[in-house]
């Protein structure tokens, strides 16, 4: 089983260091693109009516029929959105990628200080596609001090409550369900729980 988690924890860290270099082109490039493009939107759509204004509007007719498909402003518009998309997911691999990496210390034994709520947002990233079909993940992270464990073990614990969690809830009422995820402190001691709507296990 130890051999089995070193050779998994390997895995990931190669798969997430192979992914990282590539993603990390893809997002300078989608976030210029981002900033970008917006404004020549708005260039465009202001040199379109510039354009229709000086012409006319039988002239600027007639200029637009003679091309297969004319420009519309609002093609600009959907450009904008496909960017934010790809952007978003973009991001969303990021953060999968950088939590594959915290799962694969899973094997190492070496304790030190870990902030509590980065462990359980590596296990929400890694959970989260099991989780959003079910039901909504209500978050209450308060800051808590930092516990003396190991970032991968912890994360492994809160993933597998997480999924636990996921499978006791049917798919179809996203809505009518909850999966919540808290942190606190009490008397010099930190505190998680994880606790959902659905039927038990």
């Amino acid at each position: 089983q130890r051999d089995r988690l070193a050779t998994l924890g390997l895995l990931a860290a190669s798969l997430a260091h192979e992914i990282n270099n590539p993603l990390a082109t893809i997002l300078l490039t989608l976030e210029s693109l981002a900033q970008r493009v917006p404004r020549l939107a708005e260039a465009l759509r202001l040199c379109h009516a510039a354009l229709q204004r000086q012409v006319g509007p039988e002239a600027f007719a007639e200029l637009t029929e003679e091309r297969e498909r004319p420009f519309d402003p609002n093609d600009v518009d959907d450009l904008v959105d496909w960017l934010e998309e790809a952007l978003g997911d973009a991001r969303r691999i990021k953060a999968v990628t950088r939590s594959l990496s915290a799962f694969s210390r899973v094997d190492r034994t070496e304790l030190g200080p870990v902030d509590l709520r980065l462990a359980i947002e590596h296990a929400i990233t890694v959970a989260y596609n099991k989780i959003r079909f079910r039901a909504r993940l209500v978050k209450d992270l308060s800051p808590v001090p930092a516990v003396l464990a190991s970032v991968g073990k912890l994360a492994q614990v809160f993933l597998a409550l997480l999924i636990n969690a996921s499978q006791a809830i049917d798919e179809g009422d996203v809505g009518g369900n909850a999966i919540h995820v808290r942190t606190w402190t009490a008397e010099q001691q930190v505190f998680a729980e994880v606790s959902d709507t659905g039927k038990g296990m």
